[in-house]
């Protein structure tokens, strides 16, 4: 009987548990390194933050490192100390709603946020000269 008990009990627990695994690595936080110079952290809110010196390397929009958690990407952070918001980077996140572009950020590439179709607040700086062909195309 006890090890009936103890069976059943062992079963609950495990079926409790796996809605919260599911849930928490659909939530959790990721981050790594873009290029030689770059970093890059999605928050549990779904920001992304790209930080550190100098341009991004350009790449085709699915092969960003982040690309395969474009879904939960809703505010794009560009730090203080980049350069260069690279083409494509962010192209088709349709749930992206806002982007915020550090102070030192002086050009972006073609389609860098092209069909953002909740796009719906940008922050640029003073600085910016360059915008890429197609950068904000709806």
């Amino acid at each position: 009987m006890e090890r009936w008990i103890a069976s059943i009990l062992a079963l609950c627990m495990i079926l409790c548990a796996v809605p919260t695994v599911v849930f928490a690595e659909k939530t959790a936080a990721a981050s790594g390194t873009w290029g030689d110079n770059l970093n890059w952290t999605l928050a549990e809110d779904g920001t992304l933050t790209i930080s550190g010196e100098g341009e991004m390397a350009d790449a085709l929009y699915s092969d960003y490192p982040w690309y395969e958690f474009k879904s939960d990407v809703k505010t794009v952070v560009i730090g203080s100390g980049v350069t260069y918001v690279s083409q494509m980077a962010f192209r088709e996140y349709e749930n992206l709603t806002g982007a915020v572009l550090g102070e030192d950020v002086t050009s972006i590439g073609a389609d860098a946020f092209a069909h953002c179709t909740a796009l719906a607040d940008i922050t640029i700086p003073d600085g910016l000269q360059i915008f890429g062909s197609g950068c904000l195309r709806a």
